[in-house]
């Protein structure tokens, strides 16, 4: 046995310490820590020091989270000092059902999120595979709302191997299911550029960074101006 072992599923967001495990039996004596009081603590004593690490947490992938609102899973990512919460998806369906039900709890909300620097890591293939609420495909993705207030998104594969998937396929998947107004260009530029300040790298590596993308937008929008100049050619001389 372990000396420590994940009682989350049961016990709240507590781990316990092994006293006592009975013979014969599937019994064991926990005692019982609270892991989310304890990291939330060695975090705040790492920002005093300046000891400061990226963390980013999957939460809102489900419509339900410990028996209860989905939602209340992203609430506690964000309580503990996620800068990047991968998913979100739950909180994107609550928001908008607040927009009539509590507009002060929306307020309140998004003030929570955006004070808080967060971004959301949009993983569309998985959605579709992993929760019910994209039963009529990726058409139903919620990600639109978190546009529509400003707060910052990536997309991103979360696995790769299992998802089957990559970043290509996750863009492409979003375009040919609907997304026109997400997947235009202008979003996408905005998408790649927040994808950039919420990565977790120094800042001068993100100087670097931002200039390499530039240079590659622009080769970009060169080739796509040139397609274009060169359709309208070909159906002018069709004429």
């Amino acid at each position: 046995f372990r000396k420590y072992f994940d009682m989350a599923s049961k016990t709240k967001g507590k781990t316990g310490e092994v006293l006592e495990v009975i013979p014969d039996t599937q019994k064991i004596v926990v005692k019982g820590v609270n892991v989310r009081k304890k990291h939330v603590k060695a975090r705040k004593q790492g920002e005093e020091t300046g000891n400061n690490i990226g963390i980013t947490i999957h939460a809102g992938e489900t419509p339900s989270y410990e028996g209860g609102d989905g939602y209340k899973s992203v609430l506690e990512a964000i309580e503990m000092g996620a800068k990047r919460i991968g998913h979100g998806v739950a909180l994107a369906r609550y928001l908008k059902y607040l927009e009539t039900s509590d507009p002060n709890e929306l307020e309140r909300i998004l003030k929570q999120v955006k004070d808080n620097g967060v971004t959301f890591e949009i993983c569309g293939v998985c959605n579709i595979q992993s929760i019910p609420i994209n039963s009529a495909d990726l058409n139903q993705h919620p990600v639109q709302t978190f546009l529509e207030y400003g707060i910052p998104v990536t997309i991103c594969t979360d696995n790769d191997a299992i998802c089957n998937t990559n970043i290509s396929k996750e863009y492409i998947q979003f375009l040919l299911t609907g997304h026109s107004n997400f997947m235009n260009w202008n979003s996408i530029k905005k998408i790649v550029r927040d994808s950039v300040e919420a990565s977790f790298i120094p800042e001068y590596q993100k100087a670097e960074v931002r200039v390499e993308l530039e240079r590659r937008i622009r080769l970009v929008q060169q080739c796509y101006e040139e397609a274009i100049f060169c359709s309208k050619k070909i159906g002018n001389e069709k004429r």
